[in-house]
């Protein structure tokens, strides 16, 4: 993760992100907690409604490209506890825990950018904010 780009987070984002850290128990999650706390610390906070749609946010469906290979996978960005694996309209799909190296990678970012030095965002296909997707 490159800790001195500035990311875009909305404002809902922040304050479940804020809430997940808050009750984090302290044994076992102390290590990311720590890393998303550094995340918010940098993020500018932007209203749900204003948030751009080749952004990438939480519960976003992002298509990705290993810029090597050339190979393509369609994950979704997760809070912690979702299966690592679920059903998309029939076909697999993959979800990314935000409090993974990855996860932490995507969120802010947008279509275009360069996520672990080699996987590019190639397409945000599904964003709550811009489907007007109420909080839940």
């Amino acid at each position: 993760m490159h800790t001195n780009e500035t990311i875009e987070l909305s404002e809902w984002d922040v304050r479940r992100l804020t809430d997940l850290v808050l009750y984090a128990d302290r044994g076992s999650a102390a290590g990311w907690a720590a890393k998303v706390q550094r995340l918010l610390a940098r993020a500018v906070v932007v209203a749900r409604e204003h948030i751009l749609p080749d952004r990438v946010t939480m519960n976003s469906r992002v298509r990705l490209q290993d810029c090597a290979g050339r190979e393509e996978v369609v994950v979704r960005l997760v809070y912690p506890g979702q299966p690592v694996r679920t059903l998309h309209a029939g076909r697999p799909e993959f979800n990314v825990s935000i409090v993974s190296p990855m996860g932490l990678s995507m969120i802010g970012r947008r279509t275009g950018d360069l996520i672990s030095q080699r996987i590019r965002i190639m397409e945000i296909l599904y964003q709550p904010e811009a489907a007007g997707e109420e909080e839940s």
